[in-house]
C-alpha cells in the first residue's frame, strides 16, 4: 500500500494511506524518520543549518516540505504488525542547561518491548545507568513499526502522542513536576 505525506496542522505532517487512513505527525522529534521513511538520506549541511538535534530537526522539515505529496510503500505506519512489535527510541544529549556539548558518548540505541509497561521500566533503566538527568533525557518514542504509538518521559511515564496529552501509563514511585523542583532547587542551593 501507498502512503504520502501533506501540510499538517501546527507545523506538523499528515501521512495518509491509499485507503485513506490518516495518522498525524505533530513532533519534531518524528520528523526525521518521517522523512527517511519517504527517502531523505538523513544527510544535510552544516554551513546552512548549523549542528546537533535542532539543525538535523529542521533539515528533516526543510525536506519533508519539499516533498509533500511524494508517495512510496507503506514502511509500516499502516501495515499491521505482530502482536507485541513495539520499539522504544533511547537517546541522551547534553544539557544545554549546563553548557554540555550535543553529544555526550552516550550511544543511543532502540530497544524492544512487549508493552508500554516495559518501555517504562527500559527507559528508567538506560536513564539510570547512564547517569542522566532530566535535561539529558532525549529519547522515549515508542513505535510501532514505524508509527509513534506513545512516548515516555524522563520519569517514566507513558503519554499518547495525539496531542492530548493523556497519561497511557504511571509507574509507582513516579515523581510530580513541582516536588522534582523543589529537590533540585535544594540540591544545588538556588535561591528563588
Amino acid at each position: 500500500m501507498l502512503i504520502s505525506v501533506h501540510a499538517g496542522p501546527d507545523g506538523g505532517y499528515v501521512v495518509q494511506a491509499q485507503d485513506g487512513r490518516q495518522l498525524s505527525v505533530t513532533t519534531d522529534w518524528d520528523f526525521p524518520p518521517l522523512a527517511k521513511a519517504l527517502g531523505w538520506s538523513g544527510r544535510f549541511t552544516k554551513r546552512k543549518y548549523g549542528t546537533g538535534c535542532s539543525a538535523r530537526l529542521q533539515a528533516a522539515a526543510d525536506w519533508l516540505d519539499k516533498h509533500l505529496g511524494r508517495s512510496v510503500e507503506d514502511p509500516g505506519y499502516f501495515e499491521p504488525l505482530p502482536a507485541g512489535t513495539l520499539t522504544v527510541e533511547l537517546a541522551a544529549v547534553g544539557n544545554p542547561d549546563f553548557g554540555e556539548p550535543a553529544r555526550i558518548g552516550v550511544p543511543r540505541r532502540r530497544a524492544t518491548v512487549g508493552s508500554l509497561q516495559e518501555a517504562s521500566a527500559v527507559v528508567r533503566q538506560y536513564i539510570n545507568q547512564n547517569g542522566l538527568g532530566s535535561g539529558n533525557w532525549a529519547g522515549g518514542t515508542v513505535r510501532q513499526g514505524k508509527r509513534p504509538v506513545a512516548r515516555v518521559s524522563y520519569n517514566g511515564r507513558v503519554w499518547s502522542v495525539d496531542g492530548s496529552e493523556t497519561s497511557l501509563y504511571t509507574p509507582s514511585g513516579s515523581t510530580r513536576g513541582k516536588r522534582s523542583v523543589r529537590a533540585n532547587r535544594r540540591a544545588c542551593r538556588c535561591r528563588g
